[in-house]
């Protein structure tokens, strides 16, 4: 069973498509998904590419979300 990350709510919240943040990045879409569904782990390069893009750390990025996809999504854009 995979699990929603915190990269799922920020993206959405963000406004972003998988393909957009997929192109953003220069990955396919399939690969964001899979990271955010905690299947694969990002590479190191990706991982500061994500930090730059968010501005958030990868910690945050590829930890699981809470339940509450609202209170994840305030919570990161506070951050």
């Amino acid at each position: 069973m995979s699990t929603t990350t915190n990269l799922e709510v920020l993206r959405i919240d963000r406004g972003y498509s998988l393909q957009q943040l997929a192109d953003e990045l220069n990955c396919s879409g399939n690969c964001i998904w899979r990271w955010e569904h905690g299947l694969n782990r990002a590479t190191p390069a990706y991982g500061k590419r994500l930090r730059d893009f968010f501005g958030v750390p990868v910690s945050v990025l590829l930890a699981p979300a809470p339940n509450d996809k609202e209170a994840a999504s305030a919570k990161l854009t506070t951050s």
